[in-house]
């Protein structure tokens, strides 16, 4: 159906009957035989809701208002109905053709396989008829129940857009897929009182539509990315995802009767949140809201009766904005008072006009109780190589605390090391000892104009503490640190000790293992410092974001196995490790945590692509850097779909440089200008959302002359609010409320 109407704060009917507005002539009843197959009603009389809405609400002369929806005018409209008296076949899905004269009404009511049978009458004389609206989200029957799916994505899937006469702006009106707006009918009837009349059933709205404004700010223009609604605390915070309805206490009480329902899997996932996003995929862009803009979406949600229940749910709205902070709005617990958010009807909300706001933690506006592996993280590829620090080529635009401030929670930081052995002469001559044991040491930042990987922690760590400030309870920001070998010509070595003579860099095993011996005592080191906030946890596919909150997370890329075999087993270094392999396709590998030493057991797995330089004669293709790229975001689908144990990591690769044999400002820049639409895209468009886990990309932050000029601001926004798309797995059943941020006044439910 396409025209659902609903009649606000009352019940609204759809009826399927056997005749149509024009008076027909009435067959006598023959009493309908075994077998014979049931006939349904092919008109909707007092058609009250069906399946596309109009953009505003009409007006019935008693001041009451509703939103007229047609059948869709192709036929797609489906239906499943449910019979468990018929014969053979209990459930089966009918589609409906509209009035060409009346859209609001049907013309017939037909199998959608017309080779099959439909439903037909069984050896009972009582029939109970269930049928649901749309036939696509009927999945199938559990114990003569009716089991559904309401998605958590709810995106648009067409913007009108029209001139506000009244106001003098622009009002975009997003189509969202009214397959979300379930229906519902039952009927009891005897065959043989039925006969060949055709059964008619009467369908009634059942999901709650929550119908959002969004107004643009009081001046300049804002850019919407996404839309949640989240039920933050109550003790019925489930929004969508699976469920089982139980037509029960409709066969027992009749008109009065409203279906029971029970959320399937809602404990082990987030079920609390509906997500809608701002994007327009015919132009490829965000919307933008001006002073006399406004943007209206549509949530579906799974409905709570509340007056029959204390407390269910508090429900909240928040608007993501492109270069800013979340909005949010707590409309209150459902069902309290006359503007609450009355089940079943189409509730309008009016939120306060869009504000400027400062940092975007937005860590903190999840579940506390995700698996860290479910994220999706924006990073900075080569987060020190900037201007200020002289770097070439520059890859960054912003110092890694203004990243910080705009987003980004995962950092690579490429080091090499000055490392010191104390060296040691026993024995006589000429038969004299040596033994080098390591001393101390540094790990200066490739490009980071004398800046060593202290100056990295404390920038985040700074970051970090200044969101515990802000936040308080309610803070779980995180970081991710990864970092990787910036060579053997960037590792040097120095001796103390009596016997430094002769003594070098091959002495103590070669520059890639002196490397490793650094990584190994500065990480133990810094995670003795408590202001550094290094987590030194054990992490595995049960760590949640609230074991890491307000903690940096360091991962390891070594080189060679001889790496990983040089640092002992029980090194207990507080960081995860995998190897970089030489080759540059999309790749699996063991993910340790605590040593790279492969006698320690793998119960991560790191999956991913990583490649610099691009172009002809490096290390990939640029058709080949687009294709692993985007590789790793549709397999990370796949192996969401297949991998009940969430124990893998992502990371996708978008940064790097066009290469042509040496490095280049230039060649930076262009391949920031190629790849990031055609991450932003692949994001917003593929048809199955699941974490990206870390997204590196060269210019992340939000700022005028940087992340805005490459559209990195929208990149990052939308790996972000990719937390918000699907049913992340998580541990136990509790939820965060996040802040009640920059509403501050509005925003009533009508």
């Amino acid at each position: 159906m396409k025209k659902i109407k609903f009649v606000l704060f009352a019940t609204a009917l759809v009826a399927l009957s056997s005749c149509s507005d024009d008076t027909i002539e009435q067959k006598p009843i023959v009493p309908a035989e075994i077998g014979d197959e049931i006939m349904f009603g092919s008109s909707l009389e007092n058609a009250m809701t069906r399946t596309v809405y109009d953009d505003e609400p009409t007006k019935n002369p008693d001041g009451t208002s509703y939103y007229r929806v047609s059948w869709e005018a192709d036929g797609s409209d489906q239906v499943a109905i449910y019979c468990p008296q018929a014969a053979q076949t209990k459930l089966v899905k009918y589609s409906v053709t509209p009035d060409s004269q009346d859209p609001t009404h049907s013309s017939t009511v037909t199998k959608l396989n017309p080779d099959e049978a439909g439903l037909q009458w069984g050896g009972d004389d009582d029939h109970h008829f269930y049928a649901f609206y749309p036939a696509s989200r009927v999945t199938g029957t559990e114990d003569g129940k009716i089991r559904g799916t309401v998605p958590t994505t709810q995106n648009v899937t067409s913007w009108n857009i029209q001139e506000n006469n009244e106001e003098g702006g622009t009002t975009y009106y997003g189509k969202t897929n009214t397959d979300n707006a379930y229906m519902w009918a039952y009927g009891n009837f005897n065959r043989e009182t039925m006969g060949n009349q055709d059964v008619p059933l009467t369908f009634h709205p059942w999901m709650t539509v929550l119908e959002i404004t969004i107004r643009g700010p009081q001046s300049g223009t804002k850019t919407v990315t996404n839309v949640n609604v989240r039920a933050i605390e109550g003790t019925q915070t489930t929004l969508a995802g699976d469920f089982i309805c139980d037509m029960t206490p409709v066969e027992e009480n009749k008109e009065n009767g409203i279906p029971n329902y029970e959320p399937v899997g809602g404990s082990g996932s987030v079920t609390n949140t509906i997500s809608i996003s701002g994007y327009n995929s015919e132009t490829q862009e965000f919307i933008e809201l001006g002073p006399n803009d406004k943007m209206v979406v549509r949530a579906y949600l799974l409905p709570i009766d509340e007056q029959l229940a204390t407390n269910a749910r508090n429900i909240q709205i928040s608007v993501a904005t492109l270069n800013g902070a979340a909005l949010t709005r707590t409309l209150g617990y459902s069902g309290h008072g006359e503007n609450s958010i009355q089940p079943h009807k189409v509730n309008r909300v009016t939120l306060p006009r869009l504000v400027d706001t400062g940092t975007n933690y937005w860590m903190s506006s999840l579940d506390k109780d995700i698996y860290l592996s479910e994220l999706s993280i924006p990073g900075s590829k080569f987060s020190y190589l900037t201007a200020n620090n002289n770097a070439f080529p520059v890859y960054q635009g912003a110092t890694i605390s203004q990243q910080f401030l705009d987003g980004v929670r995962a950092f690579i930081v490429q080091v090499g090391a000055r490392a010191t052995y104390n060296a040691t002469r026993s024995g006589n001559w000429p038969l004299y000892n040596y033994s080098y044991e390591y001393s101390d040491a540094t790990l200066p930042i490739d490009g980071g104009n004398g800046q060593t990987l202290v100056n990295a922690i404390n920038d985040i760590a700074a970051g970090l503490a200044q969101a515990e400030t802000e936040l308080k309870d309610r803070n779980l920001e995180c970081a991710v640190v990864m970092l990787t070998y910036s060579g053997g010509g960037n590792v040097q070595v120095n001796f103390t000790g009596n016997s430094q003579i002769g003594a070098n860099v091959n002495t103590v095993g070669g520059a890639d293992n002196v490397w490793m011996d650094a990584i190994e005592h500065e990480l133990k080191d810094l995670s003795g410092v408590a202001a550094n906030r290094i987590y030194t946890g054990t992490i595995d596919a049960n760590t949640t974001l609230d074991d890491v909150k307000g903690k940096i997370i360091f991962k390891v890329n070594y080189n060679t196995d001889e790496q990983a075999n040089h640092m002992s087993a029980d090194a207990g270094v507080p960081a995860l490790y995998s190897r970089w392999m030489s080759n540059s396709t999309m790749t699996t590998v063991p993910l340790r945590y605590g040593s790279a030493n492969p006698n320690v057991t793998a119960n991560l797995s790191w999956m991913y692509h990583e490649a610099t330089h691009v172009g002809s004669n490096t290390e990939i293709t640029q058709a080949d850097k687009e294709s692993e790229v985007t590789s790793v975001l549709q397999n990370s689908v796949d192996a969401y779909l297949e991998n009940d144990a969430h124990n893998i990591w992502y990371m996708v690769d978008a940064g790097g440089t066009f290469y042509d044999g040496a490095e280049s400002n230039e060649g930076v820049v262009s391949l920031t200008e190629w790849l990031n639409p055609i991450v932003r895209q692949t994001l917003q468009t593929r048809g199955q959302n699941a974490a990206t886990g870390l997204v590196f990309f060269n210019f992340a932050d939000k700022q005028e002359n940087s992340g805005v000029k490459y559209e990195t601001d929208e990149l990052i926004q939308t790996i972000i609010d990719n937390n918000f798309k699907f049913n992340l797995r998580k541990a136990g059943t509790s939820q965060n409320a996040p802040a009640d941020a920059s509403f501050s006044n509005g925003g009533n439910v009508w």
